[in-house]
């Protein structure tokens, strides 16, 4: 065996200490911990961004940010440095992705993948740019109708019609149905899987399948089946619901508060995601084994960032590089390792080159680092112009400075283009928790510092080249209509 076949398994926002192969106290993750333990499992593996289209632009380029320059959602890698896909193709790869997340929105991502299929989010109106629907959603944030009332809703889309009304009422009436009585669906997983099957059983050996998962992403509305995984048993449909439906972006700015009860729900309803997503791998994993094609198969499962629950006052991912929300989950199974378990640094753009090197016939594991590296340009890269007004002017100067960390086994240095040098100790075991916890070892800091600053720039002109390109406060204008819409399902606009 030369070519082995390559699958990606990409969980969107799922951290790394919420599977239990990482030693996690919910089994969330049964099927993951199986392929962990015969295969190569990263304790230390680190996204070079905190949120989705950096992450990927780095894993599919093997490029830090501030080289790959798709930071914000109006920007696009260059399509011939997809260093990941041409790479394996050039070795007579066949390439696929299946997404429901950001490969078919432009961004230069999917161009190289020989098909890519687009798994429609089933939860999704079918037009998202109705007139009527804008008020409707208008009139729930001013308080004029009740959001959670069908007849108010339904008395605006009859009064004010255009011609998308009718589909879009007929869904909106069936979501808000699933949704009050726990039928919940999944976002396109079941699906994928399906599409998943169908091209391992047409297409032709070697080939690279990639699938991205967002039912791991806010907001956390398991399938009916998997809603009661975690859940204290005192809790209803109607309250997990409405813990469901939380805007993280006011939650991290104090707009809106969650009680400790609400945050164990919330907490709740994303394991239980996880543990769904983990049985519709397991499903694909049986479905090759069947087809005596697994071990013959380097299956990877990853993550492009994770999601914080209130750690250092974040909700979500956003504002801040966290540890949480950069390092995570990292399973790679091949035909020639068997269980092992790495605790150095690693960076998912490494894996760029990795299966470059295991395409062309190299039987080799992906070999960690001593030190990670992850950027991130500023709060406003991520959210709508319409987000972004909720911030003060205080707040906006402070979250839209870039910033950036270098993490080592013992140590993480956070550094920002206001100039702050944040210094936090990882030995023992234990990460900080408030931003304020730091240790003052200047030897340290200017030793991390200049490993930095020699590896990617110094923050203030990496700040300073990527606010130059922009020609206004927010770069989600410079987004295509089919991002915005994508991106309205996550809650970023």
């Amino acid at each position: 065996m030369t070519s082995p076949n390559i699958v990606i398994a990409l969980l969107d926002a799922a951290r790394a200490d919420h599977f239990s192969c990482y030693g996690y106290n919910r089994k969330t993750t049964p099927f993951i911990d199986e392929i962990a333990t015969n295969g190569d499992l990263y304790t230390s593996a680190y996204s070079n961004s905190i949120w989705s289209l950096p992450a990927y632009a780095s894993l599919f380029t093997g490029k830090y940010p501030s080289e790959h320059k798709a930071v914000d959602w109006g920007q696009s890698i260059d399509p011939e440095e997809n260093t990941l896909i041409d790479g394996v193709k050039e070795q007579g790869y066949k390439t696929h992705a299946i997404t429901t997340h950001l490969l078919s929105c432009g961004h230069g991502i999917a161009d190289s993948f020989d098909t890519v299929e687009w798994v429609t989010n089933p939860n999704r109106l079918p037009y998202q740019n109705d007139p009527v629907l804008d008020l409707v959603q208008k009139q729930a944030d001013t308080g004029e109708i009740s959001p959670e009332t069908f007849i108010d809703a339904i008395s605006v889309m009859a009064r004010e019609r255009s011609w998308q009304t009718i589909p879009n009422t007929i869904q909106y009436i069936t979501r808000k149905w699933r949704q009050a009585t726990g039928n919940w669906k999944d976002n396109g997983a079941s699906e994928i899987i399906s599409k998943a099957k169908d091209i391992v059983r047409e297409t032709s050996d070697p080939y690279l399948l990639f699938t991205n998962f967002v039912e791991t992403h806010d907001p956390y509305r398991p399938p009916k089946n998997y809603i009661r995984e975690f859940l204290p048993k005192d809790v209803s449909i109607k309250e997990a619901n409405r813990v469901a439906d939380s805007h993280l972006v006011d939650l991290s700015l104090g707009i809106d508060s969650l009680s400790e009860r609400e945050r164990e729900i919330l907490v709740a309803l994303y394991d239980a995601e996880i543990r769904y997503i983990d049985d519709e791998l397991r499903e694909f994993v049986e479905y090759l084994k069947r087809r005596n094609e697994f071990e013959d198969t380097i299956f990877i499962v990853c993550s492009d960032h994770g999601d914080l629950f209130s750690e250092w006052g974040i909700w979500g991912h956003q504002g801040v590089i966290h540890r949480d929300l950069c390092r995570v989950p990292l399973v790679i199974s091949t035909p020639w390792n068997r269980g092992k378990r790495h605790t150095k640094p690693v960076e998912l753009r490494n894996l760029a080159q990795y299966l470059n090197e295991v395409a062309s016939g190299s039987q080799i594991s992906l070999k960690p680092q001593s030190s990670a590296v992850v950027e991130y340009h500023g709060w406003d890269c991520q959210i709508s112009n319409e987000q972004w007004t909720k911030f003060d002017l205080d707040q906006k100067d402070r979250w839209k400075a870039y910033s950036a960390s270098y993490f080592t086994d013992d140590w993480q240095l956070l550094v920002d283009s206001n100039g702050n040098d944040r210094l936090f100790d990882l030995s023992n075991g234990e990460y900080p928790i408030n931003i304020t916890h730091t240790v003052e070892n200047p030897e340290v800091s200017n030793r991390l510092k200049e490993k930095l600053i020699s590896r990617i720039g110094k923050p203030q002109d990496n700040h300073e080249k990527y606010r130059k390109h922009l020609d206004n406060e927010n770069s989600l204008s410079e987004a295509s209509d089919e991002v915005r819409n994508h991106l309205e399902d996550l809650g970023y606009a």
